[in-house]
């Protein structure tokens, strides 16, 4: 029993690193999928911003599809879809289709990363062996983030930028074989809650508009105006989330919990981090030499005059 809970453990906490992974991993790859399809700035952080939009938007329906169906059986759909998806972005002849296998790499992740969570609590039931569990499992997705830029970086200068999302491919093709193998279903004791799929339409498609309509302000001919009809339309969105959240019989995020101080503001402390954390990564890896700094197109140009005070980030 005990190496058995063992390799479930390394199993969970595998697929974890995969899913934390995947935030730092592309980052470092950023410049070269920039010359492989000549992206604009606004359009090469949709790398990022696709695979985190689809991962926090649809995070919650993830571990309700958990509470819901059976949790070896989500489990296995999430680590399908991601590894299709990983697959179907190293072969991507397109940025477009770059973009969309990044979208659906986040929702396979939303499925993988609270159902592993939920199964970890149900295998380790124990006090002792569930904190040393999930230590572990939080520890192993902490060193995720640092992980990713190392290895994104040794991939894409030995093998090219492709690798960054092969590398998830055999990680993909064993652990559906291990998880059948050591995850027991569990059947549903209770009564089912609901989905609350208009509540995660809602959510993500206020994202996708927020993140949209910022990428629109240092857009030329007429950025302001697309940029501020897309903020409001993310307004509007997500006073509609709110009034589906306020009338669904089992909201995804219940609003009585912001009442709480603590907890609300241990979200906005970890959302900044999360915000400061992925928009410095993404800066720094497109650093000084970043194409994008010497067009005499880009915003950033004004910068890099020559006897400017950035003029070091010009050729």
């Amino acid at each position: 029993m005990r190496r058995r809970r063992a390799a479930i453990l390394a199993l969970l906490a595998t697929t974890q690193l995969i899913g934390v992974l995947d935030f730092s991993i592309v980052n470092v790859a950023l410049p070269s999928i920039e010359r492989q399809f000549d992206l604009a700035p606004d359009q090469l952080q949709w790398v990022v911003s696709a695979y985190a939009l689809t991962l926090g938007g649809f995070l919650l329906p993830g571990g309700r599809m958990a509470d819901v169906f059976d949790r070896k059986l989500v489990f296995m759909v999430g680590l399908m879809v991601f590894t299709a998806a990983s697959l179907a972005g190293g072969l991507a002849p397109s940025a477009s289709l770059v973009f969309i296998a990044r979208a659906v790499q986040g929702l396979g992740g939303a499925l993988l990363a609270p159902t592993a969570l939920a199964l970890v609590t149900a295998e380790f039931v124990v006090r002792d062996e569930r904190s040393r569990a999930l230590s572990v499992f939080g520890t192993v997705a902490a060193l995720g983030f640092t992980a990713g830029v190392i290895i994104g970086g040794a991939l894409t200068g030995f093998a090219g930028w492709r690798w960054v999302f092969f590398v998830n491919v055999p990680i993909g093709l064993v652990a559906p074989i291990a998880a059948a193998r050591l995850l027991r279903a569990r059947p549903r004791k209770g009564a089912r809650p609901h989905l609350d799929l208009a509540g995660a339409i809602f959510a993500t498609a206020a994202m996708v508009a927020l993140v949209a309509g910022l990428s629109q302000v240092t857009a030329p001919a007429g950025g302001w105006v697309r940029a501020g009809a897309l903020l409001a339309l993310a307004v509007g969105l997500l006073a509609g989330f709110v009034a589906v959240e306020r009338s669904a019989a089992d909201p995804l995020a219940p609003l009585g919990v912001f009442r709480r101080r603590v907890l609300t503001g241990a979200n906005v402390v970890a959302g900044l981090t999360i915000v400061v954390a992925s928009t410095l990564a993404f800066t720094l890896t497109l650093g000084p030499s970043a194409s994008w700094a010497t067009r005499p197109s880009s915003p950033a140009w004004r910068f890099c005059r020559p006897g400017s005070a950035a003029s070091w980030a010009a050729p």
